[in-house]
């Protein structure tokens, strides 16, 4: 494992979602710092909560700015982000019983749902929000 270095294919061309988005990978990295030491560092929980807390909003943001401008595949935008957000809720849940997986598992699963998600689908919406006049 080994941290998201920001990179410009990441960028939607949409200035206030790549900041969040970099700001969130900012996060995961965080969370990679705090556990990939032998010994569990006792932010690390409160990290990953922020990173759950932060793309909570995040995505908020994001479905709120496709409905108002009208994005033709906000559907696929949805499903993605209750797929997301299951997976969150899920290891929410079970992260009380195993908490050293857990982080592990928790930062695993953002770093790739992330970076495919960005890479994958938002930059479909930033080439579309931008014909909008959108930046």
């Amino acid at each position: 494992m080994q941290v998201i270095k920001w990179r410009e294919s990441y960028e939607t061309g949409i200035k206030s979602m790549d900041k969040q988005h970099h700001d969130l990978i900012e996060l995961i990295n965080d969370l990679f710092v705090s556990i990939r030491g032998k010994e569990q560092n006792p932010d690390a929980e409160k990290i990953l909560e922020r990173c759950f807390e932060y793309a909570d909003k995040h995505l908020q943001e994001e479905e709120r700015l496709l409905m108002e401008h009208g994005y033709p595949e906000l559907q696929e935008q949805l499903d993605s982000h209750n797929e997301f957000k299951k997976k969150i809720s899920d290891l929410k849940r079970e992260f009380s019983s195993k908490p050293e997986v857990l982080l592990s598992e928790s930062y695993t699963y953002l770093r790739k749902w992330w970076i495919d998600h960005i890479v994958g689908i938002d930059k479909k919406y930033g080439e579309f929000l931008q014909t909008k006049g959108v930046e």
